[in-house]
């Protein structure tokens, strides 16, 4: 196929003809798009319609109304003229049908392997030896009993059953062996043979054109189906023995008594004179720690930094304070008195002020929040791709939803939550020795 940016390309008459954005398709890209059918060679028909198809097919999918309604343009205009095409679609739904049953297919796969893998859990749980009694030849009460034929290659089994008595280390493993089989039991019913039934009806449909597919389908679904007889046939050949109930209760009995052990006498005294000690030592005096009083030094010099908030830092420390450094001597606009250190400080506030103008987060929120350009974008001179279409970002772009996005963005909201707080403390500081204020709190 030719380039999409060849305008003669049929990729290019595609797109123009759906992103047209008119009630009916443009003449001009009609005449071209008919050209370009009619001059198709014979043998290239079935390939270049199937290959028109699926580029509708993807502008379909656009989330763009008016990009789906043309292409539903160019379908009415196609299925009206030419044969190919309605092959085309014809063959469409036959894929859609065949998709369907696959991926019904892998959700019954699926299932039936979850189950296969717990089954044969519980199994190996259960009968931990199984391999091995099936490999072993012994003389008397064997489980599994083989008897060769001459000239043939396969074994006959003579006795298969596996007799499992039920007791308390092992009845809830066989109770689950047993709800997970019925599971696997009501898949194959109600899921598997209805599924082999549809398929077998639509085959003859579907088999033209998808032979291999349905071949291999019906092979995977065949695999299935002697997975699942065979793990029913293995749970059916197990003899669950169900226990006495007299047996159960002696048994139960023995391995309560075994439960209680003897603490030897020596053990008895070694604790007896661990408590004396202990004892001894709580009536010894404990030094006093209820003279013990801290003190916290409050001095006269604040910090007074300014702060990001725009207040100054409250801190008074004697010296040094942990977040602004060395206190010295400051105005009220937090700037050092001192005409250097003055001047250093000024430095570093414009710096950071530089930077934090260069950060391309903070220029698009702030963009956002006060609906100034600060990002440097020209959009007025940006081309739109499809000038047809309507722009679906301007027709959601409401004076309420800018207003919305103002009042609901993360620095009002911030704002609101510090403000809320200053009213909260403020009441609290006027109105706490109040009896109505501190019932209400």
């Amino acid at each position: 196929m030719n380039s999409k940016n060849d305008p003669e390309s049929i990729e290019s008459i595609i797109e123009q003809l759906s992103t047209n954005g008119k009630e009916c398709l443009d003449v001009v890209y009609v005449k071209k798009l008919k050209s370009f059918c009619k001059n198709l060679n014979e043998s290239k028909q079935i390939e270049t319609y199937n290959y028109i198809g699926k580029l509708i097919f993807h502008q379909l999918k656009s989330n763009h109304a008016q990009i789906r309604y043309g292409s539903l343009l160019i379908i009415e205009y196609l299925f009206e003229r030419s044969h190919q095409y309605r092959v085309f679609l014809e063959n469409q739904q036959k894929r859609i049908q065949l998709n369907k049953f696959i991926d019904e297919s892998k959700e019954i796969e699926s299932d039936v392997q979850l189950l296969v893998v717990q089954i044969n859990t519980c199994f190996e749980l259960l009968i931990p030896k199984f391999k091995v009694v099936e490999e072993e030849n012994t003389d008397s009460d064997e489980q599994f009993k083989f008897r060769p034929m001459q000239g043939l290659s396969f074994n006959i089994i003579l006795n298969s059953k596996i007799e499992i008595v039920r007791d308390s280390t092992n009845s809830d493993l066989i109770n689950n062996l047993e709800e997970l089989c019925q599971e696997l039991q009501n898949l194959n019913d109600k899921k598997m043979f209805p599924f082999m039934e549809r398929l077998s009806s639509m085959e003859m449909n579907l088999i033209e054109l998808f032979g291999e597919e349905i071949r291999n389908l019906k092979e995977k679904m065949n695999f299935l189906k002697i997975k699942i007889g065979t793990i029913v046939w293995k749970f059916n050949e197990i003899d669950i023995i169900e226990p006495k109930r007299s047996e159960t209760t002696k048994s139960d009995t023995e391995s309560d008594d075994d439960d209680f052990e003897d603490v030897p006498e020596r053990e008895n005294l070694i604790l007896l004179n661990k408590i004396r000690m202990e004892n001894s030592n709580l009536s010894e005096p404990q030094p006093s720690t209820s003279k013990q009083t801290s003190e916290t030094i409050i001095y006269d010099d604040q910090c007074k930094a300014l702060l990001p908030s725009g207040r100054l830092c409250p801190r008074r420390d004697r010296i040094k304070c942990p977040f602004h450094g060395a206190i010295i001597p400051r105005a009220n606009d937090g700037l050092p008195i001192d005409p250097k250190q003055r001047e250093i400080e000024l430095k570093i506030q414009f710096q950071v002020e530089s930077e934090r103008w260069k950060d391309p987060k903070y220029l698009k929120q702030l963009s956002i929040e006060t609906g100034i350009d600060l990002e440097g974008k020209s959009l007025k001179n940006k081309r739109k791709k499809y000038p047809n279409l309507i722009d679906l970002k301007k027709l959601n772009d409401t004076p309420r939803k800018r207003l919305m996005k103002k009042i609901y963005s993360k620095r009002m909201r911030e704002k609101v939550a510090t403000d809320l707080n200053q009213l909260d403390e403020r009441a609290h500081l006027q109105y706490s020795q109040q009896w109505s204020y501190a019932m209400n709190e």
